[in-house]
C-alpha cells in the first residue's frame, strides 16, 4: 500500500491538474482557481479594495492625476486605480491595478493566499517549459482581451491571462490589449520589484522590474503551495534522473522607459544602464553627427531617454555594444531615416562604406553598415504613436564572425521593442 501511494503522489506531482475551486475575497468577489503542478493559482487578476484584515486601500485615479501626483496618500503608499478609472467597464475584465506598496504590503491577497514572490513565478515558468514557451500556456486565446491577431496562445493551464496593460508611474493607461506585467513580491532594488510580462503575439514570458508607483496587475497564489514544495523538489530529482542535460531557456530582463513610453526585453546576463542619447537624426539634419551619450548607471537625469547595453559574454577584448534611444517625433516616415544617413556618409570614398539599405528586424526598418577598416554597424528605427525609436549595434572588430556572434541576441532585442 505504501508504494502504491508514493508512486501516485509523484505522478500528481508531474502532471497539470485543472480544479475548477474558488476562492472569496474580503470584498466578496469570487474567484475561479486552477492548480498547475504543486501551485494553486488565481484564475482571475485580484480586484479587492482593501486588505484582508479589512482595510481600505486608497483609489488613485488616472485623470485627475492621483495617481502621478500622489496626492491620495503619499510616496509610499499602497494604492490601486482602475483601467479608465472604470470599475464599471473594467473591473471585471481586467481587475484592479495595485503599485508595488500595495503588493509589499503583505495582505493584500484573500487569507490563506499570496502575492507570489520572483521564485515562485520561477518555480511555475520552468514547470511550463521555460520562458520562451510559457507565455503561450498562460494567455487567454481570441480577440476580446488581446490586440489581434493574439498567435500562440493556447491558454492550456487556464490560466487566462489578458492584455490589460498597466497604468504607469506618471499616471497613463499602459500597452492596453498588448501585454500584461504580474508583480512579485520581491525587490530588484529599494525602488523596484520583479514581475513577469507577457506580450501577445509571442509565445514568451519575460522576468521584468517596473517602478513601485507603477501600477500592475496581481495574481495570488496559495499558502499551501510553500508546503508542497519540497514534494516538488524531491519528485523533479528523480524526474531529472531520466533527462540528460535538459536544455535551460535563456532568462530575459525587460526594463521600460516611462518617459518616452517605449520598453525593451534583453538577455538577463547582459550589462544595463541608462542613457541620455541626442537624437541622431537631428544631428545628422544639422551636418554633424556625434552619436555622444550621457550619464554613468543610473546617475541621470529624469528625463533619461534610451539603454546602453553589452553583454558579459564578452568580459575580455571587445564587447558588443547597442544603444536603443527613443525621442517625440511629428514626422512619421520610416523611409527618411536610411535616406538620410546614406546622404550624410556620402562624403567617405567609394570603399569606405557599404551598406544594406533594405534591412528588418521585426517591425523596425534599418540598414548595415560596413566601414573601409571592416567595423560593422546596424541601425533599425521604429515609428509608432509619436514615438521613434533607433537602436544602434556595432562589435569593434574587423572580423564579420565577431559582430555574427551577438546578432540574434540583438535582433530579438529590437522585436522586443514595445511603443505606447
Amino acid at each position: 500500500m505504501k508504494i502504491k501511494v508514493s508512486a501516485l503522489l509523484v505522478f500528481c506531482l508531474g502532471v497539470t491538474v485543472l480544479q475548477a475551486q474558488t476562492v472569496k475575497d474580503i470584498d466578496g468577489n469570487v474567484y475561479k482557481t486552477v492548480t498547475i503542478g504543486t501551485q494553486t493559482w488565481m484564475a482571475e487578476n485580484l480586484k479587492t479594495t482593501k486588505l484582508n484584515d479589512g482595510t481600505a486601500i486608497p483609489l488613485a485615479t488616472v485623470e485627475g492625476n492621483e495617481w502621478a501626483e500622489h496626492t491620495v496618500g503619499g510616496l509610499t503608499t499602497p494604492e490601486f486605480g482602475w483601467l479608465y478609472d472604470s470599475a464599471m467597464i473594467y473591473k471585471d475584465k481586467y481587475g484592479a491595478f495595485y503599485n508595488g506598496y500595495a503588493v509589499t504590503i503583505g495582505n493584500l491577497c484573500p487569507s490563506g493566499w499570496h502575492v507570489p514572490s520572483d521564485e515562485e513565478w520561477s518555480v511555475l515558468i520552468t514547470y511550463l517549459g521555460g520562458e520562451a514557451v510559457a507565455g503561450g500556456k498562460l494567455r487567454e486565446p481570441g480577440t476580446k482581451h488581446w490586440n489581434s491577431p493574439n498567435n500562440g496562445a493556447t491558454n492550456e493551464t487556464d490560466f487566462s491571462a489578458r492584455g490589460g496593460g498597466g497604468i504607469t508611474d506618471n499616471g497613463s493607461n499602459w500597452s492596453v490589449g498588448s501585454n500584461t506585467t504580474l508583480w512579485s513580491s520581491t525587490n530588484n532594488d529599494e525602488g523596484t520589484l520583479w514581475g513577469r510580462l507577457i506580450y501577445g503575439n509571442i509565445p514568451n514570458i519575460f522576468r521584468t522590474f517596473t517602478n513601485m508607483h507603477t501600477g500592475n496587475s496581481v495574481r495570488c497564489v496559495s499558502d499551501i503551495t510553500e508546503k508542497t514544495a519540497n514534494l516538488k523538489a524531491s519528485a523533479q530529482r528523480d524526474a531529472s534522473k531520466a533527462v540528460a542535460n535538459p536544455s535551460k531557456p535563456k532568462e530575459s530582463v525587460t526594463i521600460r522607459n516611462e518617459s518616452f513610453r517605449f520598453e525593451i526585453s534583453a538577455p538577463a546576463g547582459w550589462l544595463f544602464s541608462k542613457i541620455v542619447q541626442q537624437d541622431p537624426y537631428e544631428e545628422m539634419k544639422s551636418g554633424s553627427y556625434s552619436s555622444s551619450d550621457s550619464g554613468e548607471g543610473d546617475k541621470v537625469p529624469d528625463n533619461w531617454n534610451g539603454f546602453r547595453l553589452s553583454s558579459t559574454d564578452a568580459s575580455e577584448g571587445p564587447q558588443p555594444f547597442l544603444m536603443i534611444y527613443g525621442h517625440e517625433v511629428s514626422d512619421q516616415n520610416r523611409e527618411e531615416f536610411a535616406t538620410l544617413f546614406k546622404r550624410f556618409t556620402s562624403r567617405f570614398k567609394g570603399d569606405a562604406l557599404s551598406a544594406n539599405w533594405a534591412f528588418s528586424v521585426g517591425d523596425a526598418k534599418g540598414f548595415d553598415c560596413t566601414y573601409g577598416l571592416g567595423a560593422k554597424v546596424r541601425y533599425t528605427v521604429l515609428y509608432r504613436d509619436g514615438i521613434r525609436v533607433v537602436s544602434m549595434y556595432y562589435f569593434p572588430s574587423s572580423d564579420p564572425t565577431d559582430f555574427d556572434k551577438y546578432a540574434p541576441d540583438v535582433d530579438n532585442i529590437i522585436r522586443s521593442i514595445q511603443i505606447k
